[in-house]
């Protein structure tokens, strides 16, 4: 339950967390981030959640990057493997 707490707590924070004032030192590099495939989907996102110091930014190639979803949009694998095949954004 207090893992639970702590990573709801983590999501609300990063959520509202302005970009613009984050420091690139605060934020995970978007290579280091590790996700077992082999895992259920809940565990990988759970994991990715208590894992990574923000969420919804991380740094590619020394740019800090922000993610939101919307209801109709496409899912955080297809947010991925779009930034990836699009470095240079």
């Amino acid at each position: 339950m207090e893992d639970y707490i702590e990573m709801e707590t983590k999501l609300q924070i990063g959520k509202n967390s302005d970009i613009r004032y984050v420091q690139g030192k605060d934020l995970d590099n978007l290579e280091d981030i590790k996700i077992d495939s082999n895992q259920p989907k809940l565990n990988r996102i759970m994991n990715y959640i208590k894992n990574t110091k923000n969420p919804y930014m991380f740094v590619v190639e020394g740019k800090k990057v922000r993610f939101e979803f919307t209801k109709n949009g496409p899912d955080i694998n297809e947010c991925f493997k779009n930034i990836l095949e699009n470095k240079n954004i």
